[in-house]
């Protein structure tokens, strides 16, 4: 499983973007959210530059991101997600666990 030792819930599916307000890396699961910090966290160090080079914005100093990086825990899998459908997609998560 990918150790993201920031996060402490048990999800399968977190979604990982920067808060210009905060000024911060924030995670959101389909129960609650979260600080992963001032930076990447280090299994996820890197991907703002190739979010970059697909010419993908994850939020800045100054702008949200219109996309998220949506990471499987389980599968060790991430893509890169609108944040609008990435969000939608973890309600279903929590409906179904539901």
């Amino acid at each position: 499983m990918l150790d993201l030792n920031m996060y402490a819930g048990s999800d399968r599916f977190i979604l990982f973007y920067f808060e210009p307000r905060s000024r911060e890396v924030r995670w959101q699961d389909s129960r609650s959210s979260g600080s992963a910090g001032s930076v990447w966290p280090a299994p996820l160090q890197g991907i703002q530059d190739k979010a970059a080079a697909n010419g993908i914005t994850l939020g800045t100093e100054t702008e949200p991101g219109d996309h998220v990086l949506l990471v499987d825990r389980i599968d060790e899998h991430a893509v890169f997600a609108y944040r609008e459908q990435a969000q939608e997609f973890l309600a279903r998560q929590s409906a179904t666990a539901a």
